[in-house]
């Protein structure tokens, strides 16, 4: 089975929000806009698994300056946190599709 990881793109977004709707409910999915402006600001932060040339997996991250900002903030001001001179890498989500399980 060969897979590869590479950074996510702007052509990405239509399978990863395939992606989203095959791993969370609807209440939990990442919006389009908001998976757009990831790869946007941050694109070496963001990383998709392709298996047979299809997007299979998501890793989402973002840099922040400090961990106090996560434990100070809300849960949904957690991804204005990005600042591209932070020092942590914060991973924000990982999702698979189900077809990938016991891949490795």
């Amino acid at each position: 089975m060969t897979m590869n990881l590479r950074s996510a793109t702007q052509a990405d977004v239509k399978e990863l929000l395939e992606i989203e709707a095959k791993c969370w409910s609807e209440e939990l999915r990442t919006e389009k806009e908001i998976i757009e402006s990831r790869i946007a600001r941050y694109p070496e932060g963001q990383f998709v698994v392709e298996h047979n040339g299809k997007v299979k997996g998501v890793l989402y991250t973002q840099r922040i300056k400090a961990t106090e900002d996560l434990v100070n903030g809300k849960y949904s001001s957690q991804f204005q946190l990005h600042n591209a001179t932070g020092n942590t890498v914060q991973f924000l989500a990982i999702a698979v599709d189900k077809s990938l399980k016991g891949a490795g």
